[in-house]
């Protein structure tokens, strides 16, 4: 297995807190929550076998789309840049506007930026480096005044006080 595809299922491992997080916000607000089982490629090159259909489903009929970053905020003023990155352009050509919402979801996981598919006119690609890997991504943004910044819980997913 390669370096780069090992970073890869890492970070897809790292995501499953923060599909847990926007369940459970759902969940409490009494809504019927359903997480597909994770299934990763052993190889890159199986990779296109293992595409998934979606992060999280609620109520059977809304997909969401999660994504975990490596950045604290709370809200729409502590962002600290004017777009967030939501998606890559891959995943979203793939899910062909099926996608009700993409969740950004905090660092410590207590709050979360929501891009809307309503928003989709004021969506834009650009391309980043990523810093593990070195390779560049085009992946899709939106500006940050057009997401809606949430709090997610108290505390993060599976300590005890839940």
């Amino acid at each position: 297995m390669s370096d780069q595809h090992e970073r890869f299922l890492e970070r897809m491992k790292g995501s499953a807190a923060a599909v847990f997080a926007v369940a459970q916000k759902h969940h409490k607000a009494g809504h019927t929550v359903e997480i597909p089982g994770m299934r990763l490629a052993p190889t890159a090159a199986e990779a296109e076998h293992y595409i998934d259909g979606g992060d999280l489903f609620v109520r059977k009929q809304h997909r969401y789309e999660v994504k975990h970053v490596q950045l604290q905020f709370t809200n729409v003023d502590d962002y600290p840049f004017s777009s967030v990155m939501f998606s890559n352009e891959a995943t979203v050509k793939r899910a062909n506007g099926s996608v009700a919402a993409y969740y950004v979801v905090s660092k410590d996981m207590t709050h979360c930026a929501i891009i809307l598919g309503s928003t989709k006119d004021h969506w834009r690609v650009r391309e980043d480096e990523v810093k593990n890997t070195g390779n560049v991504e085009r992946n899709y943004v939106c500006p940050k005044s057009q997401a809606i910044f949430e709090r997610l819980l108290e505390a993060p997913p599976f300590q005890e006080n839940l």
